[in-house]
């Protein structure tokens, strides 16, 4: 019997993404393979067991979004991480 609870949960720390699109308005090639793992991975898992995670400069908190929340459109480009991740650059 499986506990749909105790699945495995994979975990991203966008912090470096999210510093580097305050500042650049392209995916140079870490960024871009990152952002491409994480779009992938929620294909291969389900959005609902891949989890997003960064620290708020500004607050100083570590903070958690589940991608099923985000979406991978949201990795399309920049502009439109900073829209949700930065939104006060955007």
């Amino acid at each position: 019997m499986s506990d749909p609870e105790a699945r495995q949960k994979f975990f991203f720390d966008l912090s470096g993404v999210i510093h580097y699109i305050g500042r650049i308005d392209r995916y140079s090639g870490i960024q871009r393979v990152v952002v491409t793992m994480i779009v992938e991975l929620s294909e291969l898992v389900g959005p609902d067991q891949l989890f997003l995670s960064w620290r708020d400069k500004k607050s100083g908190k570590y903070l958690c979004l589940p991608f099923s929340q985000i979406g991978p459109d949201v990795f399309a480009s920049p502009e439109s991480m900073r829209r949700v991740f930065r939104p006060t650059l955007a």
